[in-house]
């Protein structure tokens, strides 16, 4: 309720109004009940400001504001931004301000409340502590909702006193600017016990998954130490990625999904999951040992020797780290059935993989590989590199060895 008292004459004119919350000032106020004074501060209309009563005329008067009563949710906002003039730009405003867990709003004999006030409504409020990050509402720790919210200065204890006895201070900068108050005698109307048939279908599908999510990060944590991780590269990811994401070296692993496995799963049994889920044969898979040269290229280096096929993944990737990889990368051969077995394989053996650039639309694909003799001449594949590109059989190509792109990109014609 706004009023306007005349002083020397018998006049009084009154407004009421009602709010959905209120805005109390933070500058200037030290606490919740500060900002409240300063709201119901009276106002003395004199001298040149006098109130001209429809009446008496221009008369000296009191004007405020008293509260006829309060809501059951009392929302308070907090004025923590102000405009600064010389600057033309909302500031905002760190002060210390305190807030209590319960709010007395008949303290002082109702200081706050107007004469037509239900005295025998108790106006005492306690402060319900949620905490709002978008779409997630969780109950806060009273010492974060209450002075972590505070804002200020703090001090930090000095790590050597001996060399600067000046407190060392820092603005907290997270600081509350809406306070809810629920009144005692309302709570039990307002903070009901839920039921789960109050609960949104969808709601409690995603509080259901988030609990298994939990579960799930519970187990694996408990599980950490049984599994390990390793990266296969086939040659659908390097036509995935060589002309878009690169195009020197074969392939980024950064970009290869990591499989995650039991360290004590035989690799033969990996070798019968890759079977299944990609359709290419047990016999037709020939796994290499990927590894980083001298020249700063990564390239296969040779294929797991039947011995090491009959390790355990934990044990393959202990050889990768004794070959000073941090990781175990392999590649997957898929062996034709004109190539060359793995047990028919000899050291004069080399896997070279083709990219095929097109100077007219500027593109560079990945186009295959083929397992050659070392003594093998680059007339002698022509024939084979057209088929694989799709050119006719005597189709005149120019070939080129990629050896280096640190610190200048090199490439020599064969």
């Amino acid at each position: 309720m706004n009023y306007i008292e005349c002083i020397g004459v018998d006049y009084k004119s009154t407004r009421k109004e009602s709010f959905y919350d209120l805005a109390l000032d933070v500058k200037g106020c030290s606490d919740v009940y500060a900002s409240f004074d300063k709201y119901v501060a009276v106002e003395m209309l004199d001298g040149d400001n006098k109130y001209q009563s429809e009446k008496y005329g221009l008369q000296d008067a009191k004007k405020g504001m008293l509260f006829i009563d309060f809501p059951p949710v009392l929302q308070l906002q907090l004025k923590r931004f102000e405009y600064d003039h010389a600057r033309d730009i909302m500031v905002k405003i760190n002060d210390r301000y305190e807030f209590p867990l319960q709010l007395d709003l008949d303290r002082d004999d109702g200081k706050y409340l107007s004469p037509e006030a239900d005295r025998s409504v108790r106006n005492l409020y306690t402060l319900h502590r949620y905490k709002f990050d978008d779409e997630r509402v969780t109950k806060e720790d009273l010492k974060r909702a209450l002075e972590e919210q505070y804002g200020g200065e703090e001090e930090l204890p000095h790590t050597n006193p001996g060399l600067n006895m000046n407190p060392l201070k820092f603005t907290k900068y997270s600081n509350a600017y809406m306070l809810v108050y629920i009144r005692e005698s309302d709570k039990e109307k307002i903070v009901c016990d839920l039921e789960e048939t109050d609960i949104n279908e969808d709601l409690k599908t995603r509080l259901r998954k988030e609990d298994e999510d939990k579960e799930n990060k519970k187990k694996e944590k408990a599980e950490a130490h049984m599994f390990t991780t390793f990266k296969v590269a086939r040659d659908h990811d390097l036509a995935a990625q060589i002309g878009r994401d690169l195009f020197f070296d074969l392939v980024d692993y950064e970009k290869i999904h990591p499989i995650r496995v039991l360290k004590d799963m035989p690799f033969n049994q990996v070798k019968e999951e890759f079977s299944k889920e990609f359709g290419i044969p047990v016999h037709s898979q020939r796994f290499w040992w990927w590894s980083k040269r001298q020249n700063n290229t990564y390239r296969p280096t040779r294929p797991l020797t039947q011995q090491e096929e009959s390790y355990t993944v934990g044990q393959l990737k202990d050889a990768a780290i004794r070959m000073n990889s941090s990781e175990l990368r392999l590649y997957l051969e898929v062996v034709q059935e004109n190539h060359l077995t793995l047990a028919s394989r000899t050291k004069d053996d080399i896997l070279l993989f083709f990219k095929l650039y097109d100077p007219e639309k500027e593109e560079l694909r990945y186009v295959g590989n083929l397992l050659l003799k070392a003594s093998s001449k680059p007339s002698d594949i022509v024939p084979k590199l057209n088929e694989i590109a799709g050119f006719q059989h005597d189709e005149d190509i120019e070939l080129y060895e990629e050896i280096k792109f640190e610190p200048n990109i090199m490439c020599e014609p064969v």
